[in-house]
């Protein structure tokens, strides 16, 4: 040092760094100083932009201090310096920051928020306009518009619930920022202003200074406050007053674009992601570097709570805190254009509809910048976009989409990997477009296999909604008023231990309910008449979450086969996994049907359905009546089902469901105990139903307390509907991707919603 600088040294330490080494000096006089070294990776060129860059704020912001180079005796800013070794460095000596580090500072305050955004706002003000080629670093993984570099990182996190987030918030980088990056303001910035690069003085009231320009890059303006505020958020408890503060006060220095403030939530979650996606890398690679692991924890908890907040809420804050109008969302429009164009029985949830915009995994999200916690959607199995199947489906539809009277690997694929779920001889596999054109399907398949026309189905069951589905569902048209049952379908007794005629504490129940089945079938073959097929539910569904008592459907299947007739399974609200314990709910009950109907969750939303059956009923079927679907098994629709099984198989989203499933059951169950209204509550996995009465002893259904249960609940952020013969039955069919919290939240706010109702 006294060769280079003449500086005549009292005292070297080492300071922190994650890369360079890092050196304070102090000299004779008391001046302090940073000494950093660089080993031959950086180039010098990067290395004087940065000088350069902290030379230029430091000389137009004096809100707070900068480090700034110190030349050497040959008026360079940097030095080469050879180690005893013959190794040679680059060194940079800087004027040294006092301060404590933001990261000591719990809580942070609005003054020290406003401070840290007016003065980044004033950084970029001052490099606005500046640039050196040595800025244009495309290796950065830390600038933002590098983020889909992170994308393979994603399968180094451990967790299935993180890894989840991260593939979501990078397809929204994908979707919503990437698209809008080519409109926006380019400059060269800091990149990196967080906790560990800000300082404040020793009160801990003033900023003190930033420091660390190592990232400094040229690239989108907007990603330096969004950088910053991803850092901040962390520090409290409500991250969009941190976010409000914090870009209001940067606005005022350096006025954002209302386009640049709508894309700050997803490189807020962008950001984010990175560090997360890093951490787990370095976790693997260096699991002693503490340094790489700082802030994990809270980075994915915040991530978990920016994905329960609409990104309009954060985006709307931030738009009124910068002076911006806020468009208010057009509900009313939409619903007028609805009712004036689509028919009136196509009816809508809650007395207030939803208008939706936006699905995230658990969560759907309003036009007014709500987000709730979606219970009762079980078509999303996997969640709202599921980044996964999403991804899917778009790369397949930008490459091949047609009929399936042609050769493409996608259809044999699926159908394989399909019939591999099932127990043999379910082996044969026909894709449709939904599960009432599934229902509809497998009722072809009986009569050509059977030869017979007759079908039996439970009262209160509902299986779709084509002509042939209405009439097997007695919940739909079996009432006083409406059309009844048309002659070939024969009812039997719903199986319900609750209300039906045999109880719970009746170990026969499930054999005695299995009588009627045969009673049906002897009065059938009394008047010349054969039996095509059983139908049923696994669990019966919109009847009212009806789980079946044991030995049902083993004996029902029994007497239907002993006449000749097939038993078809309905799995299109059951199958894949929502039980918990087994793939498909007739695996509760110890049996193998002969058709098995799909549906809902096949396609995680995309429109897919399948019948699976056995070799003989397909053979049977191909009787000269000709078969074709033209979107059925089409290669989009493929793609979609062949995501869903992946992810079935690799984020142990069964095990969730048992888990979470049984913490839901348990939570429920103790609101039983306090509330004389729930009169049960039943179900397998996530597919549960809460009955509510008026009084026990009476049993008299409270439909209207239901009601009332249901759009209180949705005022709270939760969204949950009702179902059974009298609409008393809270049904909760939530994604099988929720989380503990997701399950304490709804059985904590159902709690509080019923004492406030019951």
């Amino acid at each position: 040092m006294r060769s280079q600088y003449g500086l005549e040294l009292q005292h070297i330490s080492e300071l922190g760094g994650y890369v360079d080494q890092n050196l304070l000096l102090i000299d004779s006089d008391g001046n302090r100083y940073t000494c950093k070294v660089h080993d031959r990776s950086e180039h010098p060129a990067v290395l004087g932009m940065q000088n350069s860059v902290m030379q230029r704020v430091g000389e137009a912001v004096d809100t707070c201090l900068f480090p700034r180079p110190v030349r050497d005796g040959a008026g360079d800013w940097i030095s080469t310096l050879q180690s005893a070794n013959g190794q040679s460095y680059l060194v940079r000596l800087l004027t040294y920051v006092p301060g404590r580090l933001l990261k000591e500072v719990n809580p942070v305050s609005d003054r020290l928020l406003e401070q840290v955004g007016q003065t980044l706002g004033l950084m970029d003000m001052a490099l606005e306009g500046y640039y050196e080629p040595a800025a244009n670093r495309p290796d950065i993984p830390w600038d933002l518009k590098n983020a889909l570099a992170s994308k393979p990182l994603c399968a180094a996190i451990a967790d299935p619930y993180r890894r989840r987030l991260a593939e979501y918030f990078l397809l929204q980088f994908e979707s919503e920022v990437l698209p809008e990056l080519v409109q926006l303001r380019k400059s060269v910035v800091h990149n990196d202003a967080h906790r560990y690069s800000i300082l404040v003085d020793e009160t801990a009231d003033e900023l003190a200074g930033i420091f660390d320009f190592g990232d400094t890059v040229y690239t989108y303006t907007v990603t330096n406050i969004a950088i910053c505020l991803s850092d901040l958020m962390l520090t409290g408890e409500d991250p969009i007053a941190v976010a409000r503060v914090l870009v209001a006060a940067y606005h005022r220095e350096f006025p954002l674009t209302e386009r640049e403030i709508t894309l700050i939530y997803h490189l807020v979650c962008t950001r984010l992601t990175i560090y997360g996606c890093k951490a787990a890398e370095a976790l693997i690679a260096q699991p002693d570097n503490q340094h790489a692991q700082l802030k994990a924890e809270e980075v994915w908890n915040l991530l978990d709570r920016l994905l329960a907040t609409n990104p309009l809420a954060l985006t709307n804050a931030l738009l009124e805190a910068c002076g911006f109008t806020v468009a208010a969302p057009d509900r009313e429009v939409q619903q007028k254009l609805r009712d004036r164009h689509m028919g009136k029985s196509l009816g809508l949830h809650y007395r207030e509809p939803l208008h939706l915009t936006q699905g995230a995994l658990q969560y759907l999200y309003s036009a007014e910048g709500d987000a709730y916690l979606d219970c009762v959607n079980n078509v999303c199995q996997w969640g709202h976009c599921h980044p996964r199947i999403a991804g899917a489906i778009r790369k397949q539809v930008a490459t091949l989409n047609t009929n399936s009277r042609y050769l493409y690997e996608q259809l044999p694929q699926y159908a394989q990997q399909l019939a591999d779920c099932f127990p043999e001889p379910l082996s044969v596999c026909f894709l449709v477009n939904s599960g009432s054109e599934a229902n509809d399907l497998a009722m072809r398949m009986a009569k050509a296999y059977t030869g017979h026309t007759e079908m039996l189905v439970i009262d209160k069951a509902y299986h779709g909604n084509s002509s042939v589905c209405t009439d097997i569902s007695p919940h739909r048209i079996d009432r006083p008023g409406r059309p009844g049952l048309p002659g070939y379908v024969h009812k039997t007794l719903t199986p319900d231990t609750l209300r039906g005629p045999y109880k719970r504490d009746d170990p026969e129940a499930g054999y005695k309910y299995a009588a009627d089945v045969q009673r049906i079938i002897e009065e059938l073959e009394a008047d010349g008449r054969g039996v095509a097929a059983f139908y049923a539910e696994s669990q019966i569904g919109t009847g009212g979450q009806i789980v079946l008592p044991e030995g049902y459907l083993n004996t029902v299947y029994e007497h239907v086969r002993a006449a000749g007739g097939v038993c078809v399974a309905d799995e299109v609200q059951l199958g894949f996994g929502r039980v918990g314990d087994h793939l498909w709910c007739f695996e509760t009950q110890g049996v193998v049907p002969d058709i098995v109907t799909l549906g809902k969750p096949i396609g995680n939303g995309h429109p897919l359905g399948a019948v699976i059956t056995t070799p003989e009923i397909a053979a049977a079927f191909n009787n000269g009546v000709p078969y074709f679907n033209t979107f059925g098994g089409n290669p989009v629709s493929c793609a979609a089902g062949l995501a869903v099984l992946d992810v079935l198989k690799d984020e142990e989203v069964m095990a969730n469901c048992r888990t979470r499933g049984a913490e839901l059951m348990d939570g429920l169950l103790q609101l039983a105990q306090t509330y004389g209204c729930i009169a049960d509550v039943r179900g397998q996995g996530l597919y549960i139903g809460v009955e509510l009465v008026q009084d026990r002893s009476t049993m008299a259904p409270a439909a209207a307390l239901a009601e009332a249960v249901v759009e209180m609940m949705k005022e709270q952020g939760i969204l949950l509907n009702t179902n059974g013969y009298d609409n008393n039955i809270i049904k909760i069919k939530p994604p099988l991707i929720i989380s503990a919290q997701n399950v304490q939240r709804i059985v904590r706010t159902l709690d509080r919603v019923l004492a406030a109702l019951a």
